[in-house]
């Protein structure tokens, strides 16, 4: 166990020697200073466990260094004995007001010196013993927090990891038909409300299985993803979805979405699947892989369902097919 520490503030330094002879029998580590302010200075230097303060001091008294000392939060948990050779207890009192936590008179007697030093350093042990026992069981709040925050970031991400999954075509990348899903039946009740458009693109490729049977599946689900990678970033809108939709068709969903957005929205895809210039020798209608897409527009009623929109979609794209392909047809509602 390390010595405890004490400060003696004395402008006389024959004080300081009797102090030290009374106490010489301890482990006490022992520190002088001549003056309040000198005090204070060594405040900022050592650790001290005990002051012994001389309310009698030149310049800075010892009550005014008292008052000096507990002012500052870092040094109040250490005792001071006031040294006085008042006795008026009106003096007395003024030490204690001034925050000293005992006093001693002069002239000093040894057994008295020795049982208040040691009962104020045993003050002290107990305070830091609390202090450390306080600042261990912060550290472990602390950890648990973190731990706690960690486990709780941990559970997110791997909610959020398990949302993507679930929502998120394993091949392509791009949303599922099970996120297309609950999306449509979502924007369906919400534009119904709000009485506003609600545009559907379905998509085909054309003639995906001549193109499987001809560079083989391997070479199929790269275009798959290329197609679908590629339309998927023609969307600019975080409200808007792509989704495959199954085999070779997908599906966008543009809440919010009048025809004329739709067909802008379909221009733009087609465009950009043309220009991958994926070659397709087995196509017959081109050289590379197009694809057609059947467009379809309403504001939600009480009386048609989501199926309907579909069903709209689905039959443009039949009449795109019909028409050659490699185009788009706008249904009629």
């Amino acid at each position: 166990m390390n010595s405890q520490s004490i400060l003696i503030v004395d402008d006389e330094p024959r004080n300081f020697d009797v102090i030290e002879s009374f106490l010489s029998e301890y482990d006490y580590e022992l520190n002088y200073a001549s003056s309040g302010q000198e005090a204070l200075e060594s405040l900022e230097i050592l650790e001290i466990d005990l002051i012994l303060l001389d309310v009698m001091m030149p310049e800075m008294d010892g009550i005014e260094v008292c008052e000096h000392i507990k002012a500052i939060p870092k040094y109040r948990p250490i005792p001071i004995i006031m040294v006085t050779a008042l006795t008026a207890k009106e003096d007395l009192a003024q030490c204690l007001n001034a925050g000293a936590d005992d006093f001693i008179s002069k002239p000093l007697n040894a057994l008295e010196l020795r049982a208040r030093v040691q009962s104020m350093l045993r003050i002290k042990q107990q305070y830091d013993a609390l202090q450390i026992s306080l600042d261990r069981q912060l550290v472990l709040e602390a950890e648990k927090r973190a731990l706690l925050e960690n486990r709780n970031a941990e559970l997110e991400r791997q909610t959020e990891e398990a949302y993507l999954r679930a929502n998120t075509d394993g091949l392509t990348q791009v949303s599922n038909r099970r996120c297309f899903d609950d999306r449509l039946q979502k924007e369906w009740q919400r534009l119904r409300r709000e009485q506003t458009w609600l545009s559907l693109i379905l998509i085909d490729i054309d003639y995906f299985k001549n193109y499987n049977d001809f560079y083989g599946h391997l070479s199929g689900d790269d275009c798959l993803i290329q197609v679908a990678q590629t339309a998927a970033k023609q969307l600019k809108r975080p409200d808007d979805l792509f989704a495959r939709y199954g085999g070779e068709e997908f599906i966008v969903l543009l809440p919010n979405t009048e025809i004329d957005g739709a067909i802008a929205v379909a221009e733009s895809i087609q465009e950009a699947i043309r220009n991958l210039n994926i070659p397709h020798e087995d196509s017959k209608i081109n050289e590379i892989v197009t694809i057609s897409m059947g467009l379809s527009s309403l504001i939600p009623t009480s009386d048609k369902s989501s199926e309907h929109l579909i069903a709209l979609s689905d039959k443009a794209l039949y009449e795109a097919k019909y028409q050659g392909r490699d185009r788009y047809v706008v249904a009629i509602s």
